[in-house]
Formats: C-alpha cells, sequence, structure tokens
C-alpha cells in the first residue's frame, strides 16, 4: 500500500470546497460569514492528506464540523490526486 502523501503533488495546499465551487463569495454577496476552516477542522484534515494511507481516528464533538472535515478530506483528494477514486463512508447505528 502506498502512502497517500506520496500521490499529494510537491505544491500541495491544503483546499476549501466552499472557495473552489464559488460558495463563499456567494454568501459574501448576501452578507453572510462565508465556510472558512477551524484550526482544528484544517489540521484533520491535513493529518488524513500526510500521515498514513488516508485512514485515521479523529475524534470531533457534537457541532465541530465532522462534515465539513469529511467533505474538504474528499474534496483535497479528488482535486489533487484523482477523480475517479471512489469513497465509502461508513456510519455506525448507535
Amino acid at each position: 500500500m502506498t502512502p497517500l502523501k506520496s500521490n499529494l503533488p510537491n505544491d500541495f495546499k491544503i483546499s476549501n470546497i466552499s472557495e473552489d465551487i464559488g460558495r463563499n463569495a456567494e454568501l459574501q454577496r448576501e452578507g453572510k460569514s462565508p465556510y472558512l476552516y477551524r484550526d482544528y477542522q484544517e489540521r484533520a484534515v491535513e493529518a488524513l492528506l500526510t500521515r498514513g494511507f488516508g485512514r485515521g481516528l479523529i475524534e470531533i464533538p457534537t457541532a465541530g464540523g465532522k462534515s465539513f472535515i469529511l467533505a474538504n478530506f474528499i474534496w483535497n483528494i479528488m482535486k489533487n490526486i484523482d477523480r475517479s477514486w471512489k469513497t465509502l463512508i461508513l456510519v455506525p447505528n448507535v
């Protein structure tokens, strides 16, 4: 298995899906706040992309932005590595 980091381009910089698709600009035109990373969210995405094989366990409390982290992780893979990769999201029923 190849580490995920080895597939990233040399000039890799974490992207924010909301910036790339124009959603933040739309929100700002409407006078609303854009979707920006919080420091721990950016660190979580970076850790998933640069450590190990794109797998990991990240513990985030309620309302911590887990969906935002996951969406940005997948977006960064699609943007920087390969759009054809498939993603499977398993959600346990607690």
